[in-house]
């Protein structure tokens, strides 16, 4: 009798295991679930800090933004402004990397790529800056701007 007992006992306690093993990875489920919802909205949250601070740039120089976002502007012809006009383009290179580098949805992901895509088409000068420096970037962001 105590052998059945002990025995009873025991399937008791692999039954009682076995639903808090599955209990835990319920948890732990939900917890995942809950990290990839907060490490999305912090994703977000970065992409439009960029933004805030390419939209920045934009307004400080007001003079950069016909080189970006106005179809037939040539390059720059001075040094200085080179200079100028490339630095915005590799915070535009940037922000499209950030983008790149995590999985986002198919509707924001095609927006931003044709955003880039038309930039890259209307601006020479961003041209002339990723046909330079576009190595330096990793396939998927330069997949953004060359279709």
């Amino acid at each position: 009798m105590s052998a059945e007992l002990l025995g009873v006992l025991g399937i008791f306690t692999a039954v009682a295991a076995l639903l808090a093993t599955l209990w835990q990875g319920y948890l732990l489920r939900c917890q995942l679930d809950h990290f990839n919802r907060v490490s999305r909205a912090q994703f977000y949250q970065q992409v439009t800090m960029m933004c805030v601070q390419r939209d920045q740039t934009f307004i400080d120089n007001p003079d950069l933004w016909p080189y970006f976002y106005s179809t037939g502007r040539k390059e720059p012809r001075g040094k200085k402004q080179r200079a100028r006009v490339f630095a915005m383009s590799r915070i535009l290179a940037n922000l499209a990397d950030g983008l790149a580098s995590e999985t986002v949805t198919n509707d924001f992901d095609g927006h931003w790529n044709k955003y880039y895509q038309q930039m890259y088409d209307d601006s020479p000068s961003f041209r002339a800056f990723w046909k330079e420096h576009g190595q330096f970037w990793p396939e998927e962001t330069r997949r953004r701007f060359i279709r």
